[in-house]
């Protein structure tokens, strides 16, 4: 039977979930330097009571 919640494939971006650990995670790079790899850099990332930022 097989499970209908397993996917093979994990989503862009998504952490890890396999039974390896790494050693070190870099927080900017997941939460930052993905999305200007993939050319989001000129969005909105934040917006603020002064000005919006973008990445």
């Amino acid at each position: 039977m097989s499970d209908s919640t397993t996917s093979t494939s994990p989503k862009a971006g998504a952490m890890p979930t396999d039974s390896v650990t790494p050693t070190t995670f870099n927080a900017a790079d997941y939460l930052v330097a993905r999305h200007l790899r993939d050319g989001r850099g000129a969005r909105t990332a934040v917006v603020a009571q002064s000005r919006p930022l973008s990445l």
